[in-house]
């Protein structure tokens, strides 16, 4: 017993030796290991739990726990945790994670935090409903409308600096949104939305909005997304039509629009292609040839 106590004596200090700092960094990356096993234990409660109630303290565990991760340990471990959204900008000056899990009322319920270097962390604070009046607004990390951010773009003209968000709401469960927002950080202090989607080019009483959102119905595919091909803005045209539980809702009628950028804004493109397209460029077509406007298959 004594020559094995030797031996992992022997072998613990070949690995570390006298250095603290070695035997400091082991225990970093096993409290590392162990806030990344425990968050996907969380996540995966908080969306695929039966009871709501359950749903609801795991919402409220991941953030902590989360919370408590970045503090400790940064965002480095979490590039590839499966269970949300990480987006990093192209100058690595800030990080923003996402996610959302559907309450017992069936609300989707987003929530996102901005890792910004060398070590802030800013919790946003979603507020339901302000997506219904969010087109000329600008809100801040207290008073946020939400989203999961599934891409992020820089842009940059001049003194004109900002980031594209690129994000989706599950919302009601009936309808869905989908949002390209604008992200600006100046001395940490956040702001979200800035007017730079000219949806109209006019002289006299041009329409220039802060944020460009759609509202469309939950059964539909919409797509919004840059296109580097493109070098586009791409997205989905809506038209208006009866749900089928008789409301009216919005969903794409095959055509496409875009915003195109011109010194440092976006100017809406109304008809990207002359002729319509079952699926936008690059997309794969759907395995059912025919579906109606809800994406059903027909009766």
């Amino acid at each position: 017993m004594k020559l094995i106590s030797q031996v992992v004596a022997s072998i613990f200090i070949l690995l570390f030796g006298s250095n603290p700092y070695a035997i400091a960094q082991s225990k970093h990356t096993d409290s590392t290991e162990a806030y990344v096993h425990e968050l996907a234990f969380l996540a995966d409660i908080m969306y695929n739990a039966s009871l709501p109630k359950h749903r609801d303290w795991a919402a409220s565990e991941f953030q902590r726990t989360l919370g408590n991760h970045l503090e400790s340990s940064g965002v480095d471990s979490l590039y590839n945790f499966e269970w949300i959204q990480v987006k990093t900008a192209t100058d690595s000056s800030f990080t923003i994670l996402s996610w959302q899990y559907t309450n017992g009322k069936g609300l989707a319920i987003p929530y996102a935090v901005l890792y910004i270097r060398p070590h802030t962390i800013t919790w946003l604070q979603y507020k339901e409903g302000l997506y219904s009046d969010s087109e000329y607004r600008t809100f801040s990390p207290s008073n946020w409308p939400g989203a999961v951010y599934y891409n992020i773009s820089s842009v940059q003209h001049e003194d004109t600096e900002y980031t594209l968000l690129f994000g989706y709401h599950g919302f009601d469960g009936k309808s869905r949104i989908r949002v390209v927002d604008v992200l600006q950080i100046q001395d940490e202090q956040v702001r979200f939305g800035a007017p730079v989607f000219v949806v109209k080019d006019d002289s006299i009483r041009p329409d220039v909005q802060y944020r460009k959102v759609l509202k469309y119905a939950a059964q539909s595919n919409v797509r919004v997304n840059y296109d580097d091909s493109l070098q586009l803005i791409m997205m989905d045209h809506l038209i208006p039509a009866v749900s089928p539980d008789g409301e009216l809702t919005s969903v794409p009628d095959g055509s496409y629009e875009a915003f195109e950028l011109r010194d440092g804004k976006w100017y809406f493109v109304d008809k990207v292609f002359h002729q319509t397209q079952e699926v936008p460029p690059g997309a794969a077509k759907p395995n059912s040839e025919k579906k109606d406007l809800f994406g059903r298959d027909p009766k």
